[in-house]
């Protein structure tokens, strides 16, 4: 059987940023922003696929200086570099669900390492240099990992597999050696050697790549880490798992009380409890409808039409939609030709009303609830590996993020397609 979608994506190109392929049959050729049909492309094509770090059926690829999109299914499998790479990532060290010493980590992760017959010699002794670099740094030094990251530094494939993979069985012990979280929480919360780590079984739990269990009896408690590369964007946090880290802010009711009733958690709640299809149309129509200034910059948006096309599908009543289509600029920009504009069109209108409004400064401004959410529950721990081969972690956490300007909703659909919910972008 053929594999495809995104086992074919997990499989050959979620390690890489950029590689060579081609198409091995005919596909059309989709707009990069708004997925519109703009033309076909023939098979044979030869182009350069671009990893937007999560799976897209309509995949960004380049030919010459033209970026555009193409079924993903279409794409020819990569030449044998990129297919034949091997899983980094802890489960495949043999590492289960339970808790280990950072000791048991360094065994079994070094006897497995020198045992795996997927990974060729230069591979694996660059890898246990580096995992020795972060548990005794008088052990290796910085030429001894240059040397040996010689060999590998072409080798884009590899390279993006230590950050995406192993990064994340390192992460512990950079945490350890470096205090990423000590001084990133100003020695409230800190790591000693005695701590325990947690690996999920699923290697895409939600929000945790690894967990470090710090105290003991009752002051016990798990700390979630996300790993992530470094300069890389950040996938989004699904509406759920922002509601789930509010309500389980123990001994913090005021702060619970307080997002209950905002309209950040309201967003969050209508976009978590619908559909991705019907989701952002409620949950736009009560925001514009809850502030004046909105219903002027956004007139004809009515929780009355959302409801009617919501419960009568194709055959809404357009008159309730007027005003919206003649005013509405991602309506505008998306003429029709069938006489009725498309339920997709209508979403993809809200959708971006959504990430507009609950930008920076506007009225539902995301950062704060994100921060409060993940503040001492969640850290983003940065993994880059320089040209050298010398590592570079860095940390995110609640502050770090109620600062940023670039938190806000994020939607990867457009005016067709609807395959992703729309969640905060840290």
């Amino acid at each position: 059987m053929a594999t495809s979608g995104k086992i074919a994506w997990e499989k050959y190109f979620s390690g890489v940023e950029k590689i060579e392929t081609s198409l091995k049959k005919d596909s059309s050729k989709y707009d990069s922003s708004t997925n519109m049909t703009i033309g076909s492309v023939k098979k044979g094509t030869k182009l350069i696929f671009i990893n937007e770090g999560e799976y897209q059926s309509k995949a960004l690829v380049k030919k010459d200086d033209d970026t555009f999109r193409v079924s993903f299914n279409s794409l020819a499998k990569p030449g044998s570099r990129a297919s034949s790479r091997s899983n980094l990532k802890p489960q495949s060290f043999g590492i289960k669900e339970k808790e280990y010493s950072f000791k048991e980590i360094e065994d079994i992760s070094l006897d497995t390492l020198s045992d795996r017959e997927d990974l060729s010699g230069e591979v694996k002794a660059y890898l246990e240099l580096l995992m020795l670099y972060h548990i005794d740094v008088t052990k290796v030094n910085d030429v001894n990992l240059t040397e040996a990251f010689q060999p590998l530094k072409n080798d884009i494939n590899i390279r993006q597999a230590i950050i995406n993979d192993f990064g994340e069985l390192l992460g512990p012990f950079a945490c350890l050696q470096h205090k990423l979280i000590d001084n990133a929480t100003g020695n409230n919360i800190t790591v000693p050697s005695t701590s325990k780590l947690w690996f999920p079984e699923r290697p895409n739990e939600p929000l945790m790549d690894y967990g470090i269990i710090v105290g003991t009896g009752a002051k016990k408690r798990l700390l979630t880490i996300s790993a992530k590369a470094l300069s890389r964007t950040t996938n989004v946090v699904k509406p759920g798992d922002i509601i789930d880290l509010i309500k389980k802010k123990e001994g913090d009711q005021d702060l619970k009380r307080t997002w209950n009733r905002s309209i950040q958690y309201k967003i969050l709640e209508i976009l978590s409890d619908n559909s991705i299809a019907h989701g952002p149309l409620l949950a736009a129509s009560h925001l514009v409808e809850k502030y004046p200034t909105l219903k002027k910059k956004y007139p004809g948006l009515t929780k009355e039409g959302v409801s009617d096309l919501i419960t009568r599908g194709d055959k809404y009543d357009d008159g309730l939609w007027s005003t919206f289509f003649a005013t509405n600029e991602t309506i505008i920009k998306r003429p029709n030709k069938r006489g009725k504009v498309r339920r997709g069109a209508i979403r993809f209108a809200c959708e971006k009303i959504l990430v507009k409004e609950c930008h920076v400064g506007g009225p539902g401004d995301m950062r704060e609830i994100f921060a409060d959410a993940i503040t001492n529950e969640v850290f983003y721990v940065k993994f880059k590996i320089h040209g050298t081969g010398l590592p570079e972690w860095a940390i995110s956490t609640g502050q770090d993020f109620r600062e940023m300007e670039k938190v806000c909703l994020r939607t990867k659909n457009g005016y067709t397609r609807e395959g992703d919910r729309m969640g905060v972008q840290p």
